[in-house]
């Protein structure tokens, strides 16, 4: 069963921080330095240590500080979108795989 779209946009934008915590993305890094990079880093991973307790207002405010600072994090945006897709395709493989079983 497929859960809701809220429910999906939620774990897509803890996914997304936990991608910008880890990942060393180039695209931050080259628009904002080793710095901006850092700070990425430190931020999602704050942002992410508070689960349920994390607010929208918290999320538009650190993307609001990564225009006002003029950073990218596309690397990450790739790797979130790359996972998706992953999922989707194996999401559907399995009602493919379901739906043979069912007419053979």
């Amino acid at each position: 069963v497929r859960s809701s779209a809220a429910s999906d946009v939620y774990k897509r934008q803890f996914a997304l921080l936990g991608i910008m915590a880890e990942l060393e993305d180039n695209n931050a890094l080259k628009r904002g330095g080793d710095a901006g990079a850092r700070f990425v880093k430190r931020r999602a991973a704050f942002l992410l240590s508070k689960r349920t307790m994390l607010t929208e207002a918290e999320l538009l405010d650190f993307d609001d500080e990564l225009i006002r600072r003029g950073i990218s994090c596309g690397g990450a945006a790739d790797m979130l979108a790359a996972a998706i897709f992953l999922s989707l395709a194996d999401e559907e493989q399995r009602c493919f795989a379901d739906l043979i079983k069912t007419t053979l």
